[in-house]
């Protein structure tokens, strides 16, 4: 356990990262951390894998729709999996919900190069890793925000 410093919080700036596979919690919470100290509102939700049933796709929207519920401005989701399934799944479930909620909602999927490809009709990025995923999520935030 550590203590963090945050940046200056940044208005509606909100990011809910989401592990797909048990090999990249360790990502997923890397970057909930990484974005918590570069001031955005972060979550973290865990590995969800073996969640995955008919139903949790409406658990899943729930969830969500209830944090973001009244925010405004740029809400991400990180999807981190190395499972096709999950992957396919949780892009899939939050690309639905674009245009449903108050911000402008924005998918990045860290996976391996092989399975970019069952995620591309939905997500909206595809980092290499840690850096180039707050980079691009910077640069989102800064043309929403102007």
């Amino acid at each position: 356990k550590f203590n963090g410093r945050q940046l200056e919080p940044k208005m509606n700036a909100h990011v809910l990262c989401v592990a797909g596979s048990e090999d990249r919690v360790h990502q997923a919470k890397g970057a909930a951390v990484a974005f918590q100290i570069l001031g955005w509102d972060s979550v973290y939700l865990g590995n969800v894998e073996r969640e995955i049933d008919p139903f949790f796709d409406i658990d899943f929207q729930r969830y969500v729709s209830r944090i973001w519920a009244n925010k405004r401005g740029m809400m991400l989701v990180c999807v981190f999996s190395s499972s096709e399934s999950s992957l396919k799944f949780l892009t899939s479930v939050t690309s639905s919900m674009k245009g449903r909620l108050k911000g402008e909602l924005r998918i990045a999927a860290m996976t391996s190069a092989e399975l970019e490809p069952v995620a591309e009709e939905h997500a909206d990025h595809f980092p290499k890793d840690l850096q180039s995923l707050l980079e691009w999520s910077e640069r989102q935030y800064s043309s929403l925000a102007t």
